[in-house]
């Protein structure tokens, strides 16, 4: 039994390792701005844009901010692929006056690569367009999201740790 317990903990510390030592995130990065440049290449294939168009990335997610004039319609004022910690909208639409803003937030190499007004299959979208991590919760008013998302590391520990428990009820 004590064979084991110390088997058991040599698995987790394994998968710890595994987990803090996997490899960054990498995002597509560059900008457009109407008026300072002619070249759509950000938006349209960033994998031709020029320069370091992949960052490798220390913080959680890709991202896609698109802003778009309202007058006239459609017209992309503004485009940033980036990475970031903590994004101030995960997968969102913000309008106002002026503009109508898309938001994408995505956690997989290079998954920040679309057009930014839709949610494709890389972006977490839980509504039917693959994996998901914003909920939207029917039945609260307004906008309302709940972020819902279990890391590989939790469950696989998780997993591990019912094993575990599993074979000392077994031996008791």
């Amino acid at each position: 039994m004590r064979e084991d317990f110390v088997r058991w903990l040599f698995v987790l510390a394994v998968a710890f390792q595994w987990r803090n030592g996997a490899e960054a995130l990498r995002c597509y990065a560059c900008t457009y701005v109407s008026g300072q440049q002619s070249d759509t290449v950000c938006i349209d294939d960033p994998e031709k844009v020029e320069g370091q168009r992949i960052v490798t990335c220390d913080k959680k997610y890709c991202t896609i901010m698109r802003q778009e004039l309202k007058d006239p319609a459609g017209k992309v004022n503004s485009f940033v692929r980036d990475c970031v910690e903590s994004p101030q909208f995960l997968n969102d639409m913000i309008e106002d006056a002026t503009f109508k803003t898309y938001f994408r937030s995505c956690m997989t190499d290079l998954c920040n690569d679309g057009d930014g007004i839709r949610n494709g299959d890389s972006i977490l979208n839980p509504d039917g367009n693959g994996p998901g991590e914003n909920l939207l919760v029917p039945g609260i008013t307004g906008k309302a999201t709940l972020t819902h998302k279990i890391p590989a590391f939790l469950t696989l520990t998780l997993t591990l740790f019912v094993q575990f428990v599993r074979r000392l009820q077994y031996f008791h």
